[in-house]
């Protein structure tokens, strides 16, 4: 069962990943709603590659636990 939840671990890091754009939008969407403006083209282009990377680093650190887990690297005893 152990095993089980590191694998799902691993998927939602994929998922992460494979849905890093949604993350930008979000990012978006909120920076309009807490600072009442919309963004300018350099702001919003910055704001699109640092979310991104973002993303990109915590799902593959999801993925790398999730699998080192799943194969029993990470010892919990």
């Amino acid at each position: 069962m152990e095993r089980i939840l590191y694998g799902l671990l691993a998927v939602g890091g994929v998922a992460v990943i494979v849905g890093r754009m949604r993350f930008v939008q979000s990012s978006a969407r909120v920076s309009r709603d807490i600072f009442r403006r919309n963004v300018g083209p350099r702001e919003a282009a910055f704001q699109s590659v640092f979310t991104q990377v973002l993303a990109f680093l915590a799902g593959g650190a999801f993925i790398v636990m999730g699998l080192l887990g799943a194969f029993g690297v990470i010892w919990t005893d």
